[in-house]
C-alpha cells in the first residue's frame, strides 16, 4: 500500500496470490525502491495525505515492527 502511494508497486493482479510469496515480493520491491528515493525531497498530496520518501520509510518500518509485535504476542 505504501509503495502504491508512489506508483512503485505495479499492477496488484501481478503480485503472487500466496500471502507469503506476496509479502516477500512486496518487501523485495520496497528494498529496490528505497535506494532510488535517496536524496529525493519531493512531497506530494494523495487522498488527503502528504507523502514523502521519508514518510514512506517511517511508515513501512513502523508497520513491520507492529506486525512483529503482534506475532511475538501470539507466540
Amino acid at each position: 500500500w505504501y509503495l502504491d502511494r508512489f506508483g512503485l508497486i505495479g499492477p496488484r493482479n501481478e503480485l503472487p496470490k500466496d500471502p507469503y510469496e506476496r509479502m516477500a515480493a512486496v518487501r523485495q520491491r520496497l528494498e529496490e525502491a528505497l535506494p532510488e528515493m535517496a536524496g529525493v525531497e519531493k512531497v506530494f498530496g494523495l487522498d488527503g495525505e502528504f507523502w514523502s520518501p521519508r514518510k514512506l520509510l517511517r511508515r513501512a518500518l513502523w508497520h513491520e515492527m507492529d506486525h512483529i509485535g503482534h506475532i511475538a504476542h501470539l507466540l
